[in-house]
């Protein structure tokens, strides 16, 4: 990936959400049976939920909603399928819906893929390769790309492509400066730095994610093109920010002891 035009991929993504209206307009709340309604969900969100037009629906509500302890797995993915064009809608919008980014979208169950039609999962996934290269054309410091990638996760889509568009988003400060992050707070080595014993610690990751996003990040090809933007952006050092000095030490460890073959002193 070179370059992109931001206007073009924010027109998109207006076009996507106006699907997502259309393909999930069928799919209506008439009772609120997946989540506690007793104490986590208010009688006032519940009648909002049932009677107001869902393009209109407050951040607050839906923020409730998807805080709500869920008792009916089955039942939350029907109601999700209801609401999930405004919550879209209001992701793309730089509204954080849950407090925690990788919570936003956990409540989809898109494993579940009994539950899901084909063409729902792909509208998802198409949603979410585009908010990920929204995310990282406009510097967005609000979310790191990991945290998108887990909360995808979570949320129970492959998210193979997202790797593969960080990954070809090089030439982007934000897809460097999010993997120089990750190595420098979510990587813990263990007695042998950056070679052994290697573990992936984000908060909210599980044991298959921290698996794969070990082998994506410590992989021969990602340390390479990571290592030469570093490298490129370092000439420059006195354009980078204390923070950048900081994460970016950590790629050029990295490389320089994968490239020694042995653990630093």
């Amino acid at each position: 990936m070179d370059t992109f035009d931001i206007d073009k991929l924010d027109n998109e993504i207006g076009q996507l959400i106006a699907q997502f209206y259309t393909t999930f307009a069928n799919y209506k709340i008439y009772d609120i049976t997946g989540v506690c309604i007793n104490c986590c969900l208010s009688q006032k969100n519940i009648k909002l939920i049932k009677s107001e037009p869902l393009n209109s629906l407050d951040r607050s509500i839906i923020y409730d909603y998807l805080d709500a302890v869920v008792y009916d797995e089955n039942a939350v993915i029907n109601e999700i399928k209801y609401l999930i064009p405004r919550i879209v809608e209001l992701f793309n919008e730089g509204e954080n819906i849950r407090f925690s980014v990788e919570l936003n979208f956990d409540k989809l169950h898109l494993n579940f893929s009994d539950k899901w039609q084909s063409h729902e999962i792909e509208l998802i996934q198409k949603f979410a390769k585009l908010n990920l290269l929204k995310t990282i054309l406009d510097n967005d410091k609000s979310k790191f790309l990991d945290e998108l990638l887990i909360m995808w996760h979570l949320a129970g889509l492959k998210i193979d492509c997202l790797l593969k568009i960080w990954q070809q988003a090089i030439n982007y400060p934000k897809a460097v400066d999010d993997y120089a992050t990750m190595l420098s707070y979510w990587f813990d080595y263990g007695e042998y730095k950056f070679l052994e014993y290697s573990d992936y610690t984000q908060p909210f990751v599980t044991e298959e994610l921290a698996n794969k996003m070990i082998d994506w990040a410590m992989s021969d090809e990602i340390i390479d093109i990571f290592f030469k933007q570093v490298s490129l952006a370092i000439e420059n050092i006195d354009a980078l920010n204390e923070w950048q000095l900081q994460t970016y030490d950590s790629v050029l460890k990295l490389k320089e002891v994968v490239k020694g073959n042995q653990s630093p002193p």
